[in-house]
């Protein structure tokens, strides 16, 4: 591990594993601060355009000019929820200034919200369930009056049979005398 000073951020930090050539001309590293609160002061620091990585984390695209004219982009992801980083400080004392909201209140309206959707998609679940065992039930009363029809159409066809064949031992009798 190497100690550096990332300009960008203003802060010490610690690069875990030399940086990675991920796919084509992209690079990854991982830089690793003393304590929650000094991440976020340093991602808060940088002038860069805030958005959401795929999982949901924010995320600042900072463009920059190299030496050689070109320009290249770097993408400095937060590792946690801002959630998680909030029952990190209030175990500490706040940044100056910073307006903490209660992390138990919004942990506890999440998880309302999230158990109100499973009850909406159980409910969900449970009538379309029920509507498929309603349809299966129709289903198979629709077939066994099908099968009761060709059942009775199988028994008349049998009697014809039957009666034919007798007609035809008759004729043969006939004949031969």
């Amino acid at each position: 591990m190497k100690n550096v000073r990332l300009q960008s951020f203003g802060h010490p930090a610690m690069i875990a594993e030399p940086p990675k050539k991920a796919q084509g001309v992209q690079y990854s590293a991982l830089a690793i601060f003393k304590d929650p609160q000094e991440a976020h002061q340093a991602f808060e620091n940088l002038n860069g355009r805030l958005e959401k990585d795929k999982n949901g984390l924010e995320q600042k695209t900072i463009t920059f000019k190299l030496n050689a004219g070109t320009t290249a982009s770097i993408h400095v992801r937060k590792m946690a929820h801002d959630h998680s980083l909030h029952q990190g400080l209030l175990k500490k004392r706040a940044f100056q200034g910073e307006n903490l909201v209660d992390p138990k209140k919004l942990k506890t309206d999440d998880c309302d919200n999230h158990l109100k959707e499973m009850e909406r998609l159980k409910q969900e679940l449970k009538e379309k369930d029920l509507d498929q065992c309603n349809n299966h039930l129709k289903e198979i009363e629709r077939l066994k009056k099908d099968l009761s029809a060709k059942d009775f159409q199988i028994s008349a066809q049998d009697k014809i049979i039957s009666k034919l064949k007798k007609d035809l031992e008759e004729m043969k009798h006939k004949k031969k005398r």
